[in-house]
């Protein structure tokens, strides 16, 4: 299989998430694996106060862009007529080595593992602007009907 690269509007075709909320910038992906970029700004509406006069990208950003990453990846290898979308399940491990600034594009690379009790997993890292590991990750992420995500008429 050769990679795909994705755009942002075909990253919005694969995931619910928009505007702030959306952190993935572009992806691309190839079978299991799959490296995408995400950046923040410091107008970012939790940025601001994450820390006044020292800006630092919370690391709840990192583990939900790898999500992201992971969501598209899963949502590209499956047939388009499945409405399903990923979910964040679990943060299994978590490790933030550096702080992240707002204006920095972030490398996020990841591997999809065989999915266990209906959980796909997905383990990875994000790199700051200098290649340094910012953080490593294993999450896991449950595909659900977005009809159980609530919401009005739900």
């Amino acid at each position: 299989m050769s990679a795909r690269r994705l755009s942002r509007s075909e990253i919005e075709r694969l995931l619910p998430h928009r505007g702030a909320a959306l952190f993935l910038l572009s992806a691309e992906i190839d079978g299991g694996r799959a490296v995408g970029e995400a950046r923040w700004s410091r107008e970012h509406p939790h940025i601001a106060g994450h820390f006044p006069g020292l800006p630092v990208v919370p690391g709840i950003f990192l583990i939900e862009a790898v999500a992201q990453l992971a969501g598209v990846a899963i949502a590209a290898g499956r047939p388009s007529a499945n409405a399903e979308v990923g979910v964040l399940a679990a943060v299994r491990r978590c490790l933030l080595h550096r702080p992240t600034r707002p204006e920095t594009t972030v490398r996020l690379e990841i591997a999809l593992h065989a999915p266990f009790g209906g959980l796909a997993r997905a383990s990875g890292f994000a790199f700051d602007e200098h290649g340094l590991k910012a953080a490593t990750v294993d999450l896991a992420i449950s595909s659900i009907d977005p009809a159980r995500l609530g919401g009005a008429g739900a």
